[in-house]
């Protein structure tokens, strides 16, 4: 969700050393308890998504992570800041040194072409949802994602 919480007003432009606030929410109606697992994720436009068809994750490794057990028919939200820091451009790219999440640095080294076609730098930060599986005693990806599309700006 934006920063009003709702489904609208996402940043799209972005800057270097400013902070932008949206808000996480999951929705349990699965008919029982689950405890889930949220990667926050990062990535330039040649880097994979999820497969939905296959059912598979990104193989892009998560910046962040959040838990949540939720039981039938409850809901969670929690507040996400992000920034980005030591941005820069040349030769018509875009160079993102490092991402902050809720005030933790991560080195992400990104780098992005020029897109004539839709005339900018563009970014992604998506949210990967992941369930526990109690017989296998590990976390699976529940083939739902989230992302909202960032263009970096030098102003």
């Amino acid at each position: 969700m934006g920063p009003n919480h709702m489904a609208e007003d996402y940043p799209f432009n972005v800057v270097n050393n400013t902070v932008y606030n949206v808000f996480l929410g999951i929705g349990n109606h699965m008919g029982s308890s689950a405890y889930y697992m949220i990667y926050v994720k990062f990535r330039n436009q040649s880097e994979p998504l999820p497969n939905a068809t296959a059912g598979t994750p990104s193989p892009l490794s998560p910046l962040y992570e959040c838990r949540v057990f939720l039981q039938d028919g409850k809901t969670w939200e929690t507040p996400l800041t992000f920034s980005f820091s030591e941005v820069s451009f040349f030769n018509n790219q875009s160079f993102v040194e490092s991402l902050v999440i809720n005030d933790v640095v991560f080195s992400v080294g990104k780098l992005v072409l020029w897109d004539g076609d839709n005339n900018g730098f563009y970014f992604q930060v998506f949210v990967e949802l992941w369930i526990y599986n109690a017989g296998f005693d590990a976390f699976e990806f529940h083939n739902r994602f989230v992302g909202i599309w960032l263009n970096m700006t030098g102003v």
